[in-house]
């Protein structure tokens, strides 16, 4: 989503399959700069720590170097003046729920399964023991491919990736309980 002075400029979303959310933040971000006209002030505001680490310097990035070094040669090549903002995600800032259910509606276009609102799970008991009831093997199916994933990616050992999808995934059982 680009904004210029808190109005809506351009809503954009997209999709790729067999990839991380790491890899999509990182997209979003580069093509949202690519509609920049040369010289502009950006504000990139992201719930992606990992996308402001790596994209700002503030990190050394072992996988993704083919995206952040386009970002960096667009960034040049436009001689944008480029600051990053970080807000918590879920967390009812309005720009980032709307591009939020933008990736989820993508996420599900592509996967063909619906994303579960945590919000519906937190608050439907009916719902949670159903989920917890038939959902051992669908638990089971997240946990391996997240490992998968994280194999796929080349997860450094120490990085909170595999350890974010798992505590997501605990939360799930824990609250089905």
């Amino acid at each position: 989503m680009i904004l210029e002075n808190d109005v809506e400029i351009e809503q954009k979303s997209g999709y790729s399959i067999h990839t991380t959310n790491n890899r999509m933040e990182l997209t979003a971000i580069i093509e949202s700069i690519k509609e920049l006209p040369e010289g502009s002030r950006v504000e990139i505001v992201t719930d992606s720590k990992y996308c402001i680490g790596v994209l700002a310097g503030g990190y050394k990035a072992r996988v993704n170097q083919d995206l952040i070094a386009e970002f960096a040669t667009i960034a040049e090549d436009k001689n944008l003046h480029i600051f990053f903002s970080w807000v918590k995600g879920h967390n009812g800032d309005k720009y980032n729920e709307i591009v939020d259910k933008l990736s989820n509606a993508e996420y599900e276009k592509a996967s063909g399964r619906k994303v579960t609102d945590i919000e519906q799970f937190k608050n439907d008991k009916g719902y949670r023991k159903k989920i917890y009831s038939e959902g051992d093997n669908e638990i089971k199916k997240l946990i391996a491919e997240t490992l998968k994933e994280a194999i796929d990616i080349n997860v450094p050992k120490g990085n909170n990736y595999i350890n974010d999808k798992v505590e997501y995934i605990y939360k799930l059982l824990k609250l089905a309980r």
